[in-house]
């Protein structure tokens, strides 16, 4: 452990007053823009109870970020994605929310082998690489893996944003009498020092322990990283943590799930980053894209 006084930082104090505590980049959502920004060398973790859409929101985010020319740097992704091989049906859910048309048949306009082409041969394609997990794979070969990538992804002056989808599905090995806490506690500060120390981004979803549902409403409670399986660490190490949640209680949201889909951000650790809050979007069954609701913003539809 190294030490230095205050008075050794008077340099990086006045440059940093002079480019000024700058947000992050814009999700693509004006309602999440409101409360929270994607930053570098920041661990972001996002939770939900299964099949509320946690994969499919860190998706269209990566595309959000992708096609944001405004972006501080142009982004680059690596997914780490066991849950979502073979990596073709992958890519096809990222075409349709890119391309913004449907991959498989079904109602409404659907691409065409051009489309997928033109979207595979331009940036788009060109910006996302996807890691493929042996047998044998852990959570050390994963690091060291998203390590590679942000450093070349630095030296190439891309933001890097690595996406592990999910944490539950790694090759954990606990060494021999260590807990469970107290390993989740090393492998957080280890993930979380990849970020700081590379300038990437890296996002984890991490499902959290089985919730029960009200037994009034059938309505499952929103989760926090508090409920995620194996140790209150999660919270604590987190830079942001946002948790994916909709209503799919029949009797309120009708015959098929609610289309609303609810972004609570639940920790942010800078306060120029953003800040706790909720917003909604729309989710549309045809393309996957999500979208802002149309009209009023969430804080303001809360305030009414």
């Amino acid at each position: 452990m190294k030490q230095k006084r205050l008075i050794g930082f008077v340099d990086e104090v006045i440059a940093l007053h002079r480019v000024g505590m700058k947000r992050g980049d814009s999700t693509g959502w004006r309602d999440i823009d409101e409360i929270w920004s994607v930053a570098p060398k920041q661990l972001t973790v996002v939770t939900g109870i299964p099949n509320h859409g946690k994969s499919a929101v860190m998706d269209a985010l990566a595309v959000n970020l992708l096609n944001d020319s405004s972006a501080t740097k142009p982004w680059k992704f690596l997914f780490i994605s066991p849950e979502q091989e073979p990596h073709e049906l992958h890519i096809a859910e990222l075409l349709e929310r890119y391309i913004g048309k449907r991959f498989r048949d079904g109602p409404g306009a659907r691409m065409t082998e051009q489309d997928i082409e033109q979207a595979i041969a331009a940036r788009f394609g060109a910006m996302i690489e996807f890691a493929s997990f042996e047998d044998n794979d852990s959570f050390a070969d994963m690091l060291l893996t998203a390590r590679a990538f942000a450093t070349k992804a630095a030296a190439e002056k891309f933001q890097a944003g690595i996406v592990l989808d999910p944490w539950n599905r790694l090759e954990h090995r606990v060494p021999i009498g260590m807990n469970e806490t107290s390993y989740i506690s090393e492998a957080l500060s280890l993930l979380g020092s990849m970020p700081r120390d590379t300038g990437a981004h890296m996002f984890v979803v991490a499902h959290p322990t089985k919730l029960m549902a009200d037994r009034q409403t059938g309505i499952r409670p929103i989760p926090s990283a508090y409920d995620i399986a194996g140790s209150a660490h999660w919270y604590n190490k987190a830079d942001n943590i946002l948790c994916v949640w909709r209503d799919t209680n029949p009797e309120i949201a009708g015959t098929y799930p609610s289309r609303i889909t609810r972004i609570y951000v639940q920790k942010v650790r800078w306060r120029h980053i953003g800040r706790i809050g909720m917003a909604e979007l729309e989710f549309d069954l045809v393309t996957g894209r999500y979208s802002d609701l149309a009209g009023v913003s969430t804080r303001d539809r809360l305030a009414g």
